[in-house]
């Protein structure tokens, strides 16, 4: 029997994490450096425990970055459309 997990054998997520694209952003934990570091450290070192190999913690890693960019392009749509809505609400002079 294989390996359980939230990843399907080619590194891919099996379901997004629920609260992407919708609903409150949870409050970032800390920008401190050196606390990122270890988050970074302390998952990578149980993501290897695991029995993950290189190439899927990549996998991983780039799923990482595909959803912060797909959040960060979520953010600047709703900015836009906001800053779009306040203009079509101001009275014309």
């Amino acid at each position: 029997m294989g390996r359980r997990g939230p990843f399907s054998e080619n590194g891919s997520l099996h379901q997004p994490p629920t609260w992407h694209g919708g609903g409150t952003r949870p409050p970032p934990v800390s920008s401190d450096a050196k606390a990122t570091r270890i988050l970074a450290r302390t998952f990578f070192n149980q993501l290897r425990s695991s029995g993950y190999t290189p190439t899927q913690v990549i996998a991983v890693a780039t799923e990482l970055i595909e959803l912060v960019t797909c959040d960060l392009r979520d953010t600047d749509k709703v900015a836009l459309e906001n800053a779009d809505n306040a203009e079509e609400s101001r009275p014309v002079a």
